[in-house]
């Protein structure tokens, strides 16, 4: 799984990493939908069993009153508009929490933002 490899590459490379709950709320969305709607169709205990894998993994930063007002001056600043804007909600928690590495698949909408080093699963998977 190559998700899978790049957080252990990762974790080896940087030490233990962080996760904020809107992650796994996405996740959860995106798990639980059915398959034909181009996603993964699991059931509900499953999804509930990769959260408890998942929090067990990383560390879950808490939500902060802070985010918000950096997230409306990213957003402003960028001119994001649209489901961008909930990537840029995690670089605003990112932000308050110190946090600068950013693993995921959606490499070019994070691109924008210079305070975060994106980290694509696939391209580290393939360079080992």
């Amino acid at each position: 799984m190559i998700a899978r490899a790049a957080i252990d590459g990762l974790i080896h490379r940087l030490g233990n990493g962080a996760i904020v709950s809107q992650c796994l709320y996405e996740y959860w969305v995106v798990a639980t939908r059915p398959k034909a709607a181009n996603r993964l169709g699991r059931m509900t205990p499953e999804v509930e069993q990769d959260l408890a894998l998942i929090t067990g993994i990383f560390v879950l930063l808490p939500d902060d009153e802070k985010i918000f007002s950096i997230w409306k001056s990213l957003v402003v600043t960028h001119a994001v508009s649209g489901k961008s804007a909930h990537d840029t909600r995690i670089v605003a928690a990112m932000q308050v929490h110190g946090v600068h590495d950013l693993l995921t698949f959606n490499v070019r909408d994070f691109r924008r933002y210079s305070s975060v080093v994106v980290h694509d699963p696939a391209a580290m998977t393939a360079q080992t």
